[in-house]
């Protein structure tokens, strides 16, 4: 027997419920239309593979038999209760040494069909004890058929007497919203969720559970407790829903390895450590490989510990293998970060930039580089020849792509990454790094950020490109900017622009002129009067400069002191905070703004600091305020563009004011409020701003406004009396 898990283009995936081992049956194959969740019978056509894979076809069910005559194994099916007569036990090494060495019983059904029944199954007060006679009839249950034709019995009472319920057909992957019934604190929670008018039973497993909180179980979960949860596997047998309560799992939107694609980047558990690396899990139908060499940049000699067995990790699926539905995975900064993936000769043919492979192989002649999707590129001995560069297997590569041949199925690379590609022409070369230009619209959205009209100091007209992530300081905000001029160019406007290179650097033949940015914080630091270095020599040790990540690394950040090309500064892990830091992602992403204070150079290179205790204190001044009127004046921008109703409702609302509502629900993290007269906003009292008397649903609450976003249609409260 086992479940419909996944329903693919050609073929249905199948849950035996034993771990590590999944069934393939094609959908010609299938006699009758089936849905996730349902319970067929099948037949093994081969055994598991290396990856757990097992062929199968549909169980046809056999025709009238008469039991007088006899009966054969094609006329037992998992479920079936049965009369069958031990014929002899089985011992373990050292033959028979007295009860504790026995492992089992062979039994008979009919006195034709050979049955076979483990230790674990066959209900003594001792489970280390068989005390079976040969010749005794049992009444059993048929637990599984194994390719070798022997059926396996239980004679456990449980299992004797269960009867598979009918369960509401609800589709792996659905959210629910789940009542806590009962609290195992070594093994997870119970839970009833409702569809419709029906209430099906669920059951939460610790590492399902335990990740949202660092295992802290006990505290998190209570009974009573509402919590959202997603469908992870359907125990049919059992009568139950597996389900996650873990955020990442809940709002992932992998539900079968067919979900995922080249270049996805996803949070999922290590559920295994493995000779060749870690397994992870990103559902019960869809699982990761990530190899030993794609744990870290730098390979790791052995498993790091943040892929313990049920941590979380960040990972970026490389490409998905068809045959044995495992999807190949990295964990790799330089890949998590990279921004183009070069998944096939398609995407390598239309790549204008450098991008970021992992060294597969190196031989005197050539190095092959991997890159997403199972492609490789091939750096010729010519392109070895000109750098000085150290190349090991496993360890990232940032190259140009100089060739593509698709005919031959060859990508041709190079290491010249800054004169790859032709300056385009028509591009405003006139502008210099460090310069102010005037932006006076929105001409075109990419994917990626926007082209704009430009205007120098000279008054001469020019054209620039703004990337999503230097629209704005707050990220959220970037991308709320990026799809509101989407809809309407002059949605949101500027005034200036930072000059960050020239973009005939990056050879795009759509995007022309100035590299911009139009960071709050970027602007304040020229206006304070920060220059931008261009080299070494133009560096001041113990002054303070504003720049962007460039890079994450295992030790440090790369921070850009200004502009693309121009000179960057490390900072290392020891660096960063007063504290060491152990993972650099924490602090801060790719193009986050970084304020730090330049220590020393040497040998060309430039260290700094970002240490509170490091930074000199300064007074607010004009700059300041310029720079908080530039982000108030964005989220002033991006709520015009809100549809009239949600207008009325924001147009009421301002810090500090007062709101009444009543508690619509109760999280771990804290209540939801609905707001009187504002029924379509969402309040969020988080528990450090609630009163010591706690707040039940139900309950009439007064709080003040603390923040709000327009965009996501939430207000942060507070319900403290004292504010």
């Amino acid at each position: 027997s086992a479940n419909i898990a996944a329903v693919e283009e050609h073929t249905y995936e199948l849950d035996f419920g034993v771990p590590g081992a999944r069934g393939l049956l094609p959908k010609k194959q299938m006699s009758r239309s089936v849905a996730v969740g349902d319970l067929i019978r099948v037949e093994l056509k081969t055994g598991s593979n290396s990856a757990g894979l097992v062929k199968c076809q549909e169980h046809r069910e056999p025709t009238a038999v008469d039991f007088e005559a006899g009966i054969s194994i094609k006329h037992i099916r998992p479920g079936f209760v049965v009369e069958a007569v031990v014929e002899l036990l089985q011992f373990g090494p050292g033959g028979r040494r007295g009860d504790l060495n026995c492992t089992g019983a062979m039994l008979e059904i009919q006195r034709t069909v050979p049955a076979r029944l483990t230790r674990l199954h066959a209900n003594m007060p001792d489970p280390r004890e068989i005390r079976l006679n040969s010749g005794e009839s049992v009444t059993a249950r048929v637990i599984a058929i194994t390719p070798d034709d022997i059926v396996h019995l239980s004679l456990l009472p449980h299992v004797l007497a269960l009867e598979p319920p009918q369960l509401h057909e609800v589709p792996i992957g659905t959210k629910l919203e789940a009542s806590i019934t009962d609290v195992m604190e070594r093994w997870g929670f119970r839970a009833l969720g409702k569809v419709g008018s029906a209430r099906i039973p669920m059951c939460c497993p610790r590492f399902w559970a335990a990740m949202a909180q660092e295992g802290k179980l006990d505290g998190m979960y209570k009974v009573g407790v509402q919590c959202d949860v997603k469908i992870m596997k359907v125990a049919a047998f059992e009568g139950v829903y597996e389900v996650a309560v873990s955020k990442d799992l809940v709002d992932a939107e992998i539900s079968s390895v067919g979900a995922l694609k080249a270049g996805m980047i996803l949070k999922a558990p290590v559920c295994k450590h493995m000779p060749e690396g870690v397994r992870v899990k990103f559902s019960d139908a869809a699982e990761g490989l990530i190899d030993m060499d794609d744990l870290a940049d730098v390979p790791p000699k052995s498993i790091p510990e943040r892929f313990a067995v049920d941590k979380v990790v960040k990972v970026r699926v490389l490409h998905v293998n068809e045959t044995t539905r495992l999807a190949f995975c990295t964990a790799k900064r330089s890949f998590l970060n990279e921004t183009t993936v070069v998944a096939s000769f398609e995407d390598a043919a239309n790549v204008d930039r450098p991008v970021t492979g992992c060294i597969r192989t190196v031989t005197p002649n050539y190095v092959l580089v991997r890159f997403f999707g199972g492609i490789m590129g091939l750096l010729p001995q010519s392109e070895m020849e000109k750098h000085d560069k150290e190349f090991q297997v496993g360890h990232p590569i940032t190259v140009s792509i100089a060739a593509v041949n698709p005919a031959q199925r060859r990508i041709d690379l190079s290491l010249d990454i800054l004169t790859a590609r032709k300056p385009v022409s028509g591009d405003s070369s006139g502008t210099q790094p460090g310069e102010l230009m005037t932006i006076t619209g929105c001409t075109e959205v990419f994917d990626d950020g926007i082209a704009v009209s430009t205007e120098g100091a000279d008054g001469k007209a020019g054209t620039g490109f703004i990337p999503t992530l230097h629209l704005s300081d707050d990220i959220g905000q970037a991308n709320a900017i990026r799809a509101a001029l989407l809809k309407d160019k002059q949605s949101v406007t500027y005034a200036q622009g930072l000059v960050l290179d020239n973009m005939a650097y990056f050879g795009f033949p759509d995007r022309s002129g100035a590299l911009l940015t139009v960071k709050p914080t970027m602007l304040k630091a020229l206006r304070e009067g920060q220059t931008i270095p261009k080299t070494a020599d133009d560096v001041v040790i113990n002054q303070m400069y504003t720049g962007y990540v460039k890079r994450t690394l295992e030790y440090g950040l790369i921070v850009s002191l200004g502009t693309q090309r121009s000179l960057s500064c490390l900072l290392h892990v020891r660096t960063i905070r007063d504290h060491v830091v152990s993972d650099p992602t924490e602090v801060a992403d790719a193009h986050h703004t970084v304020r730090c204070v330049v220590t020393a150079l040497k040998d060309g290179k430039v260290f700094a600091t970002a240490k509170k205790s490091q930074m000199p204190i300064e007074d607010a001044g004009p700059a300041d305020a310029d720079m908080l009127q530039s982000y108030v004046s964005l989220q002033r921008q991006l709520l015009q563009t809100l549809p009239a109703p949600a207008l009325k409702i924001w147009a009421k609302l301002r810090v500090g004011m007062v709101v009444e509502g009543k508690v619509a629900d109760t999280k771990p993290y804290g209540v939801l409020i609905s707001l009187t007269g504002m029924e379509s906003l969402v309040a969020l009292a988080l528990n450090d701003q609630l009163p010591a008397a706690g707040a039940s649903v139900g309950s009439k609450v007064r709080g003040v406004v603390l923040d709000a976003d327009p965009l996501k249609m939430i207000v942060d409260v507070s319900l403290k009396p004292e504010l």
